[in-house]
């Protein structure tokens, strides 16, 4: 399965298509997907659902994803990485250990395929802040990474919100352990430096067994 790296914190692109000709793949970063108009097929993980104009999905990172387009769509695809939030000489507030909180519950929510909102209102504004996002991003590109940082910041209040309300959010089982949540952050924290991600240096880093550490990397 291709893993497919992000070489920026943060990108959003706009993009008109009639055929997905990707074929199944992984991503190393969080990736939010608006569709503007059209109609077919999400994939996450071989599960399926139909989506439409206006239909919002999170990817999370390692979840294989395609889609299969029925009618001609636009896209907005919306990636990034924890790193977008932890420059805090760009900004004013430190959002380190927020968007650590909010890295763990997008990671482990119940990702099945389909809509994550389920809040028409919540959907609306979505909507008007990844609008604002894409034009700031046009006019303005690097003047303008605070009010995009900001815009961000709201779209995955959004998010983690509608999560938190809905059945999707599922603790780990094994969350007795303290040492599986250190370590799901510390894979979300280091998605761009494979070495780190191995499950030999897992098993060292936080001392467990390489067997436990693949067992429960291939059940997540």
């Amino acid at each position: 399965m291709e893993v497919i790296e992000a070489y920026k914190p943060f990108e959003i692109q706009e993009t008109e298509l009639t055929e997905w000709k990707q074929r199944p793949v992984k991503n190393s970063f969080f990736e939010l997907v608006l569709i503007k108009e059209g109609q077919g097929t999400q994939c996450i993980n071989y599960n399926e659902h139909q989506y439409n104009k206006g239909s919002i999905f999170l990817l999370p990172p390692l979840k294989c994803h395609s889609f299969s387009i029925e009618q001609p769509t636009k896209f907005v695809f919306l990636k990034f990485t924890d790193s977008f939030f932890k420059n805090i000489n760009r900004i004013t507030i430190d959002r380190n250990e927020w968007f650590k909180e909010a890295s763990y519950i997008l990671s482990n929510y119940n990702q099945l395929p389909g809509d994550i909102i389920k809040n028409d209102v919540d959907r609306n504004h979505l909507e008007s802040l990844i609008s604002m996002i894409l034009q700031e991003s046009r006019n303005y590109g690097e003047s303008s990474i605070n009010l995009v940082t900001s815009l961000m910041t709201s779209v995955l209040e959004l998010l983690i919100r509608n999560i938190k309300k809905s059945s999707y959010f599922e603790l780990p089982k094994n969350n007795s352990d303290d040492r599986i949540t250190k370590m799901l952050t510390y894979i979300n924290e280091n998605l761009d430096k494979t070495e780190l991600l191995k499950v030999e240096n897992l098993s060292d880093v936080f001392m467990m067994s390489p067997t436990y550490v693949s067992e429960f990397l291939k059940t997540s």
